[in-house]
């Protein structure tokens, strides 16, 4: 014997295709909202990129300033920043001040005297987005910033005999440190030290004028005070080098290495006497022929000039 159903049977056509369609317009709205947030992201980056790029180029455009002029700020004029653009879809604006920046506690203070870094900002307006218009955002806004500055001088110089021409450029250009200097923060400062030889090849160990000093104004008054001498060897000894080293290691005075610093020794000599010299990690040797007149004076004044007031641009900070 054979049970009836109670009622009639329910025929559930179509309900996949509902679930599937609903799962089709969940999809879309996934890879639509992937789409504009990569899409953000990408302009996020390009702006960092941007900001990283023109922070550290004005920063090398202000080492041309301070050779041409005394260095007593980073000048920037509005033409150079209005050549860099970043090219998106709705444009976008850059824009730059200078400042102080302290190594030490990462601050960044807007001056126009006496500054050593720059802060760039670019920002993106108006750009659009693909999928989002469909719930009401038609457009984003965006910006970045970074900050750029130069990089404080541990100078340790070296002089195998020294003329009046030498002595009066050497005090003038610890003058245009001194003013570099003025107002910044003490991590941020040069720092200068300057040892001699008598002109013996006996004499291994160089004397020093000053050990390793930020009081540039009195470093000046030092070198000025200096007799001068002529050196006629014909070699450096090694063990002076070594000596200058160990200055330039800041291990003299109980110093403190700056490891935001950039580590010079600067070796001048009135011949062109083969030296050890050469790169190493975190500190750069020059070789400095100094003949006191003559032809090549103008670019002896002129590499020696810009070995101490030309410093690297570092990039510290983004979306500052």
């Amino acid at each position: 014997m054979h049970r009836r159903s109670a009622g009639p049977t329910v025929r559930r056509r179509g309900t996949l295709l509902v679930i599937t369609a609903a799962l089709l317009v969940f999809a879309f709205g996934v890879v639509a909202y992937s789409v504009d947030v990569s899409y953000i992201s990408a302009v996020r980056q390009e702006l960092q990129h941007e900001a990283n790029a023109v922070a550290v180029d004005l920063v090398a455009a202000s080492q041309d300033v301070e050779r041409r002029r005394a260095p007593g700020s980073i000048s920037i004029s509005e033409g150079e920043n209005q050549r860099r653009t970043v090219q998106l879809n709705g444009g976008a604006a850059v824009s730059h001040e200078a400042g102080a920046y302290d190594p030490e506690t990462n601050a960044f203070q807007v001056r126009r005297q006496a500054a050593n870094a720059v802060r760039v900002t670019t920002r993106a307006r108006n750009e659009p987005l693909f999928f989002a218009p469909i719930v009401g955002d038609r457009t984003f806004d965006l910006s970045r910033s970074a900050v750029a500055y130069r990089a404080p001088l541990d100078l340790v110089v070296l002089l195998d005999g020294l003329d009046s021409s030498l002595r009066a450029t050497l005090a003038t250009l610890l003058r245009e440190l001194s003013q570099r200097n003025e107002g910044l923060p003490s991590s941020a400062v040069d720092r200068v030290a300057v040892m001699m030889w008598d002109g013996s090849e006996t004499n291994a160990e160089p004397q020093f004028l000053f050990a390793l000093t930020s009081d540039l104004d009195w470093a000046s008054a030092a070198v000025e005070r200096t007799e001068p001498w002529h050196s006629g060897r014909t070699a450096l000894p090694k063990a002076g080098l070594k000596a200058a080293e160990r200055v330039l290691d800041l291990r003299t005075e109980g110093g403190q290495a700056r490891s935001v610093a950039e580590r010079r020794l600067i070796v001048i000599s009135p011949h062109d006497i083969p030296a050890p010299m050469g790169s190493e990690t975190g500190r750069t040797h020059q070789r400095l022929t100094w003949s006191g007149g003559g032809e090549h004076a103008n670019d002896q004044v002129a590499s020696l000039r810009a070995a101490f007031l030309n410093a690297p641009g570092r990039l510290v900070a983004e979306n500052h």
